[in-house]
């Protein structure tokens, strides 16, 4: 819904009578084979299945969003600052709440890295329970209230609740942080060219200029886009690359990702807006 309300938004600043469509994939192959088929001309998808499909040489990498300046996204293990947890080990069978959304598609691969590290299994068979929670209040307050062991949030996430209520800062710790990451990309169909390639481009990298556009783009915890740098991508390829290496395989799909995320593909508007544009 709230990349339909992206494209809608662009449209209306652009002054196009156009409604988009939007698409959601749950599995790589149908993605891929869309993209394939010309169905698409833009595609939100999170890192990790980008890099499973960029050998199709089917998709243009062209954006990523902006937070405080920042593009990358870290993640935190919290767990209570009184706990006797010195090491992963001490974890073990124990309860672990996540926060689930677009930004956290690296998390667990992360987390998975660090265990797997230390020979211990993955985190799906390591933990007693895993938990999804949409908010970080949610993923975060059972830790606090001792109700769980520990949690897996954006570090953004755990800080907000810190300003908004300092106590959290006392009562948990972090106990592992990851190396900042860019978790999810916008990307072009190659062949989406034109006066409809630059109607969409511009209004991507213009959308925090205007209110509506703003609004819209905190929907994904962003400031604004930004444009794609070759070098954004480096370590959270690297941390794929190492995952798959513990784990012994060739990555040709995408990995198993928690509860609550999603590929995500934004289908076939802008062909609809430029047949649509006012005279």
């Amino acid at each position: 819904a709230a990349f339909k309300i992206y494209a809608n938004t662009i449209a209306r600043q652009r002054g196009i009578n156009a409604s988009a469509k939007g698409t959601f994939f749950d599995d790589l192959p149908a993605l891929r084979q869309a993209v394939r088929a010309e169905e698409v001309d833009v595609v939100g998808l999170q890192t990790q299945d980008y890099f499973a499909a960029e050998g199709d040489r089917t998709l243009d990498l062209m954006f990523t969003g902006e937070l405080n300046h920042r593009i990358a996204t870290e993640y935190v293990l919290l767990v209570p600052a009184d706990a006797k947890t010195t090491d992963l080990r001490d974890l073990r069978k124990g309860r672990l709440v996540e926060l689930v959304g677009v930004k956290m598609g690296l998390a667990r691969i992360w987390l998975d890295v660090l265990l797997m590290e230390k020979g211990l299994p993955s985190s799906a068979d390591f933990f007693g329970s895993v938990r999804g929670e949409p908010k970080p209040t949610r993923a975060i307050l059972p830790v606090f209230f001792h109700q769980a062991e520990a949690c897996l949030v954006t570090r953004e996430g755990y800080e907000t609740m810190v300003e908004m209520n300092p106590q959290i800062g006392q009562v948990l710790r972090v106990f592992a942080s990851s190396p900042g990451v860019v978790p999810l990309v916008t990307c072009f169909r190659k062949g989406f060219a034109g006066r409809r390639r630059e109607v969409t481009v511009s209004g991507y990298l213009e959308a925090h200029l205007h209110a509506d556009g703003k609004q819209v783009l905190t929907l994904f915890k962003v400031d604004r886009n930004v444009q794609y740098q070759p070098k954004d991508l480096d370590t959270a390829r690297r941390l794929v690359a190492q995952h798959d290496a513990l784990k012994g395989k060739k990555r040709t799909e995408t990995l198993p990702r928690p509860r609550g995320s999603r590929i995500v593909l934004l289908g076939a508007h802008s062909a609809e807006l430029s047949r649509r544009e006012n005279p």
